[in-house]
């Protein structure tokens, strides 16, 4: 008897799950699932998008120890919304699995933890440096990772932009 009330309430809650946890996300009239970004080939640019954003890395250069690169993000929704980040949320990984850390005085930090306003249909350039604590690598790709909140909610969003090379957009 036990043992069916434990498979009963297990039922029950894959139920719930399955029903809540998997539904959209609304954000203002645009829903969303909340799922990593989906890769979008533009002209060979590195281009990873959804229903309310959309990024586009547009160069990464390495210098010894560090990373620049500089990516644009766009509002895609007809509202206005913040978007915000926190510093352990955005890293470089290289082709060798080394972590690429986000540099704290650099200024795309500044700007995506203000909690900026992205207006509509309307492109925001950012610089970023990312630093290897260990020292440079022969390392020539790299994966950027950012999660992202909209409007301070807690539903985040994971934007992956793989596989970008040294040297792309110089």
């Amino acid at each position: 008897m036990k043992r069916l009330s434990i498979l009963a309430l297990l039922l029950c809650l894959s139920y719930i799950f399955v029903c809540v946890v998997e539904q959209p996300i609304s954000y203002g009239h645009t829903k969303v699932v909340n799922k990593d970004f989906l890769p979008v080939q533009e002209n060979n640019k590195y281009i990873f998008s959804n229903k309310v954003l959309k990024v586009e890395v547009t160069s990464l250069n390495k210098q010894g120890a560090n990373v620049v690169m500089s990516a644009k993000y766009k509002n895609l929704r007809n509202n206005p919304f913040r978007l915000s980040s926190e510093k352990k949320n955005m890293y470089l990984l290289d082709d060798d699995g080394e972590r690429w850390v986000y540099d704290d005085d650099d200024y795309g930090f500044t700007f995506l933890k203000s909690n900026f306003e992205f207006m509509p249909d309307t492109w925001h350039k950012i610089t970023f440096q990312f630093n290897k604590p260990e020292g440079s690598t022969k390392s020539t790709s790299f994966t950027f990772f950012n999660k992202v909140q909209i409007n301070g909610s807690f539903d985040m969003i994971n934007i992956s932009v793989k596989n970008i090379p040294d040297g792309y957009g110089s």
